[in-house]
């Protein structure tokens, strides 16, 4: 059965002579993050749950995330799921469960945006040690293999799927991300951050690639990257409750004011180092370890919203559904949770109906605030 359904699901790959398919802008993006994990102490770190287990919730989650006003969802996919020993031999099966999920998401109207470099295997060195710079070079071109082999294994789904890539996680210690972020951004431009003229032309041709700077685009001068079609930026609150040990007191509890001022000088920033290129939130969420304080991440959830729309921005919200509560989360995590939109079992927190309530004013959504309150969205999940 496993292989019949491989079969089925990899038959429908073809290619043809089409160019780029055109894909509706990418500042009419309003999406979340759906990554559902677990925690297993005293390990803080989190673990997806299995791909089969990830499908059977987006299948029940999709239609509803739709009905809540979201035309996009970001997916997290490792590249161990296609490539289980980071060495190009590759499993069909990992591509095939993407493939499904595409086809869920396709079946209830979302577009998807999806990493390109989760677990890459590949980080940016100095190259001041001949024989690491070696080293990261052949990891470098067996993840551009890999880019090019997950591309090609979804083809046919290209009229729904923005591919990003991200410099968080492919920055090496012998870099100072912050002391030294034009260094960095220089190296990404070489590496990671060139990716589209590394490509063939015609995998680059058919495709639209954006850039999710983060600490160069704010930190430096320098562009990181060249030749992609988008650039994103991503900007996190913190609620008073959050106890992560490296965040001052000074960064928790925000005015709306102050979050506004933030992001205007973040995003501001990112404008100047590339002008004229269209721009998405990629990240944005709000961390709390208390569930009283959820009527304040539906007051800055519905900021975030609020602020893409008034730059003519795409946005991303950090995330769909959670498996745990903020407290089990911050428990389990050292401080760090409570950024989801949904609860464990689906059902909304009031962040999520602030931001139907901010689509509906988008112009994307067209009385679902309504079959919310009669509770007309619902469902089991496994």
């Amino acid at each position: 059965m496993r292989l019949l359904l491989v079969s089925a699901l990899l038959g429908g790959i073809a290619f043809d002579s089409t160019a780029q398919t055109a894909l509706p802008p990418v500042t009419t993006i309003r999406s979340a993050s759906y990554y559902l994990y677990t925690v297993q102490p005293p390990d803080t770190r989190a673990r997806a749950v299995s791909p089969e287990e990830m499908l059977a919730n987006e299948q029940i989650d999709f239609p509803q995330m739709r009905k809540y006003g979201f035309n996009t969802v970001w997916l997290v996919e490792f590249r161990s799921k296609f490539d289980p020993n980071l060495d190009n031999h590759y499993d069909a099966n990992g591509l095939a469960n993407f493939r499904a999920e595409l086809e869920t998401a396709r079946q209830n109207g979302l577009r998807v945006m999806v990493g390109l470099n989760y677990g890459s295997g590949f980080q940016v060195v100095t190259g001041r040690e001949g024989t690491t710079a070696i080293h990261a070079k052949a990891q470098f071109d067996s993840w551009l293999s890999f880019v090019s082999y997950l591309l090609a294994g979804i083809d046919d789904y290209r009229e729904m799927v923005y591919p990003v890539v991200f410099e968080e996680g492919q920055i090496s210690a012998e870099f100072d991300p912050f002391g030294e972020p034009d260094a960095v951004a220089l190296a990404l431009r070489e590496t990671i951050g060139n990716l589209p003229a590394l490509l063939a032309p015609e995998v680059r041709a058919r495709w639209q690639f954006g850039w999710y700077g983060a600490t160069t685009a704010f930190y430096g001068h320098t562009r990181s990257m060249r030749g992609y079609d988008w650039v994103g930026q991503g900007y996190y609150t913190f609620d008073e409750s959050i106890r992560l040990t490296w965040l001052p007191d000074s960064a928790k509890g925000l005015s709306d004011d102050q979050i506004e001022n933030a992001m205007e000088f973040m995003f501001d920033k990112v404008e100047a180092l590339y002008p004229g290129l269209p721009i998405v939130i990629t990240e944005s969420g709000y961390y709390t370890c208390d569930s009283t304080r959820f009527s304040r991440a539906a007051d800055v959830y519905a900021l975030y919203t609020r602020f893409a729309r008034a730059r003519g921005y795409g946005l991303n919200l950090w995330g769909y559904r959670t498996l745990l509560t903020p407290e089990q989360e911050c428990a389990e995590r050292r401080g760090k949770g409570g950024h989801s939109l949904c609860n464990p079992d689906g059902s909304p927190r009031p962040a999520m109906l602030a931001v139907s309530e901010s689509f509906k004013e988008d112009g994307k959504l067209r009385g679902v605030i309504g079959s919310l309150q009669r509770g007309e969205i619902a469902g089991t999940r496994p």
